[in-house]
């Protein structure tokens, strides 16, 4: 979902792609198209610092998934998996289950870390 979003940005800075406007956004340039040129002119600019934010943290995820089996990792991979709640709350279907799993005796004890 990150690269995805950071592709998309990607698009919305070189101008290939229109930003998309919010609600309110919407309502107050419809009548002025200055207003809203210079609403998307700085989405415009602000999209080449979101799509490096999202690259981020997209390669702490690529190394979550790659981390040893020590006791820290244990913990490290708990909370990128709680974490990716937040922006997507769409995930929280998947999460839930999978933090039941991830919190079980068995899975401590492949990580090597002490009950």
């Amino acid at each position: 979902m990150y690269l995805g979003m950071s592709v998309f940005e990607i698009l919305i800075a070189s101008g290939q792609v229109e930003p998309p406007l919010g609600l309110i956004e919407s309502d107050l340039s419809d009548n002025d198209p200055k207003v809203r040129d210079e609403m998307i002119a700085g989405k415009r600019a602000d999209a080449p610092g979101v799509a490096v934010f999202t690259m981020c943290v997209a390669a702490v995820y690529v190394f979550a998934a790659a981390v040893p089996r020590r006791p820290w990792a244990w913990m490290f991979s708990l909370v990128m998996i709680c974490t990716t709640t937040f922006p997507f709350i769409v995930t929280a279907a998947g999460a839930i289950p999978l933090i039941i799993h991830w919190v079980k005796p068995e899975m401590k004890l492949h990580f090597n870390r002490g009950l």
